[in-house]
């Protein structure tokens, strides 16, 4: 819903940088150009709403996800990403998530913090979609 606010603000700051200015109400051209006053204050709004919007966007969406397949650790619940194969310990809203699911989460990969096993922490903020049971791994054939 946010977005829809910053399109909306996007939108009505751009229709000043359309609108040229009356040159008797802001003066003469700048000197050395073909634009009046009205119009530069138009052009520095007007990038100053895009700029805004595009920083928006690109906040709201840097969360990461992850999907894979969790399982039952020592510590905790982990989760086998699909994304880099990664195997991660995860924090946080864990309450809804089923062991042998596959679902998808978001929320924050903290690095720097381990688990036992040496896992990368991810700290859940919201869980996504199941996707239903995890695809049971084929074994190997067995030679005679």
């Amino acid at each position: 819903m946010h977005y829809r606010r910053g399109i909306a603000v996007f939108v009505a700051l751009s229709s000043l940088l359309l609108c040229r200015a009356n040159s008797q109400a802001f003066g003469n051209n700048i000197p050395g150009t073909s634009i009046t006053p009205g119009e530069a204050i138009g052009i520095v709004v007007g990038s100053a709403a895009a700029i805004t919007v595009v920083t928006i966007v690109l906040v709201h969406n840097a969360h990461p996800t992850l999907k894979g397949c969790v399982t039952a650790g020592p510590g905790g619940m982990l989760m086998h990403n699909e994304g880099d194969q990664k195997i991660y310990a995860l924090t946080g809203t864990t309450a809804s998530l089923k062991v042998g699911d596959i679902v998808k989460v978001k929320g924050k990969k903290h690095k720097k913090q381990k688990d036992s096993a040496g896992n990368e922490e991810f700290a859940v903020t919201q869980v996504g979609k199941d996707y239903g049971p995890c695809k049971a791994l084929e074994a190997p054939p067995v030679s005679p």
